[in-house]
C-alpha cells in the first residue's frame, strides 16, 4: 500500500508514538509516514467514541451546498455531546445571492431575511438518545435524528421552524484527518483530535417556515471525536472542504501557539480524483484571505476570496473560493477580560462561510485536472486582539 508523507511545522524538536504511528519533529519540520485511507466508509466511524471518559467530545455535523430557484442555498445539522464544549443541536439553513453594500469605501455584508438559525442545548440531561447493532448507529437530540450505515446516512428534524428527511450518500472514500483511519490530529499543543471527511451527495426535502422545498446537492458528512482541546491556543484556522466535479478535497490549516506564545504551524488535508480512483494526501497548505468586508453581527472585518495553494507529493492544487451566501456562526465573543500570553481583550470568531470555487490541480508528469463547480464551505476561526 502507497505511502504518504505528511509535515507538521513546529518551532521545537519533539517524538511521539500514537497508536503504532510515529511523529518526529526535528529542526521544525515533520515527517510522518501514514497509509492510504481505505476504500468506504465502516460503521465504526460512526459510533460514538469516549463515552467513559470524564473529558470527552462527539459531533456529527453535514451540510448540503444546493440550488432553489435559481439561489445557492446552504443547510447545516449537528448534534454535539460530552462536556468538553457545550452541548447542542443546530439547525440551520440560509440562501443567496450574497448583499453587499458599499459606505465611505467600505464593503458591508447584509444580513439576509431568509435565515433560519436554530441553536439551543439539549432540553434535559436526557434528551441524547443513542443506538447502536451490526448494522447500523443511530442517535437523536430533541428534535434531531441521525440514522446511519456504511452506505448511507439519514438525517431527520421535526423542528417547526426547519424540518428535513435528507439522504447522505457519499462520493467515494472518507478522508481521513492526519490521513488514516483512526489517527491522532495534534492540531495544538493541548489538542488532538479524530476526525473523517465523507464528501457526499445529498438529496431529499426540507421544510422552512411550512413550506417544502426539495434539496438536491453535495456536501459533507463528519464525525469528529476529541478528547483534549485547548480552544485559546488557536489563532486561525480555515477548515475548507470542496465538492468539485471530478474531485473533492478538505484542507486544514491551523495557526496556534505553544503555551510560551511561540508560534506553531499544523496541516492536514487530502484530495481524491473521483474518475482515476487517485487519493492524495496534502502535505502543506497556504490560505490567502482578500477583498475584505465589514460585517457588523461580529464587528470585524473578514475576507470574502481566497487563494489556495497546497502541495502534495504527487502534484500541486492552485484554487480560488468566494463567499456564496452569507455566514452562519457558531461562535462570537468579546471577551474583554481574558488574557493570552500577556495581552488583554480578544475578539472570538467561528463561523461557516458558503464558498463557490474553481482552479486546477497539476500532477508532477504535467497532467492538468481542471476543478468545475466547485461548492463547499470554508470554516473559519480567528482568536485575534481586540
Amino acid at each position: 500500500m502507497e505511502m504518504q508523507k505528511k509535515r507538521i511545522k513546529e518551532s521545537k524538536s519533539i517524538e511521539e508514538e500514537v497508536e503504532g504511528v510515529t511523529e518526529k519533529v526535528v529542526g521544525g519540520v515533520s515527517v510522518k509516514e501514514v497509509i492510504s485511507p481505505p476504500a468506504n466508509l465502516e460503521l465504526d466511524d460512526l459510533r460514538m467514541r469516549y463515552a467513559d471518559q470524564p473529558e470527552r467530545f462527539n459531533s456529527w455535523y453535514c451540510t448540503v451546498n444546493f440550488p432553489y430557484e435559481g439561489k445557492e442555498c446552504l443547510l447545516k445539522f449537528c448534534i454535539i455531546v460530552g462536556t468538553l464544549m457545550p452541548e447542542m443541536v443546530i439547525l440551520n439553513y440560509s440562501q443567496g445571492p450574497l448583499s453587499i453594500k458599499k459606505e465611505k469605501n467600505v464593503q458591508i455584508l447584509e444580513k439576509p431575511s431568509n435565515f433560519v438559525d436554530v441553536n439551543h442545548p439539549p432540553s434535559s440531561p436526557d434528551a441524547f438518545k443513542y443506538s447502536e447493532d451490526d448494522e447500523m448507529v443511530a442517535f437523536e437530540m430533541d428534535e434531531l435524528s441521525f440514522i446511519c450505515n456504511e452506505e448511507e446516512q439519514k438525517v431527520i428534524s421535526s423542528s417547526e421552524e426547519l424540518g428535513c428527511e435528507l439522504t447522505f450518500k457519499p462520493r467515494g472514500p472518507p478522508l481521513f484527518w492526519a490521513g488514516e483511519r483512526g489517527a491522532l490530529s495534534k492540531i495544538t499543543e493541548g489538542t488532538q483530535v479524530r476526525i473523517f471527511e465523507a464528501l457526499c451527495n445529498a438529496q431529499g426535502k426540507i421544510i422552512v417556515n411550512g413550506k417544502e422545498i426539495k434539496v438536491k446537492g453535495t456536501g459533507v458528512f463528519e464525525h469528529a471525536w476529541i478528547n483534549k482541546i485547548n480552544f485559546f491556543e488557536i489563532r486561525q484556522v480555515d477548515w475548507i472542504y470542496t465538492n468539485f466535479d471530478n474531485m473533492y478535497l478538505f484542507l486544514f490549516p491551523v495557526d496556534s501557539v505553544f503555551s510560551d506564545g511561540r508560534p506553531r504551524h499544523y496541516v492536514t488535508g487530502g484530495i481524491y480524483n473521483v474518475k482515476d480512483n487517485d487519493y492524495i494526501y496534502v502535505n502543506e497548505c497556504e490560505v490567502v484571505p482578500g477583498n475584505w468586508a465589514f460585517i457588523e453581527e461580529c464587528y470585524r472585518f473578514i475576507p470574502t476570496q481566497w487563494k489556495i495553494k497546497a502541495e502534495t507529493d504527487k502534484g500541486a492544487l492552485n484554487m480560488n473560493a468566494t463567499v456564496s451566501i452569507y455566514p452562519q456562526f457558531i461562535f462570537k465573543e468579546r471577551l474583554e477580560d481574558l488574557c493570552l500570553n500577556r495581552i488583554y481583550a480578544w475578539n472570538v470568531n467561528y463561523y461557516d462561510t458558503p464558498i463557490i470555487c474553481n482552479g486546477e490541480f497539476v500532477y508532477n508528469n504535467g497532467k492538468t485536472v481542471k476543478l468545475t463547480n466547485g461548492k463547499g464551505m470554508n470554516e473559519t476561526i480567528r482568536v485575534v486582539p481586540l
